[in-house]
């Protein structure tokens, strides 16, 4: 029989690496999904600009705004 400890220890260490999924799978996420919207949203923005030329350019702003952010958002997710 066990221990009442190793029961509530044995349920920490489930929810942990409940946590830890929880967290890859969210990055996993935003690696497939953010490229698509950025890609999306400069397309749009392409599309009214007109100009091909500032597609590069407008591609770099949106990666680096939303990588800030997301990185922002990880690292208060892991803080709590």
């Amino acid at each position: 029989m066990l221990s009442k400890h190793k029961i509530i220890r044995k349920q920490q260490i489930m929810a942990l690496t409940e946590l830890a999924y929880m967290v890859f799978g969210f990055i996993i996420a935003m690696l497939v999904i953010m490229p698509a919207i950025i890609y999306g949203v400069v397309w749009v923005i392409d599309l009214f600009a007109g100009s091909k030329h500032h597609f590069v350019y407008w591609q770099y702003v949106m990666v680096s705004i939303v990588f800030k952010v997301v990185l922002g958002f990880i690292k208060n997710f892991i803080k709590g």
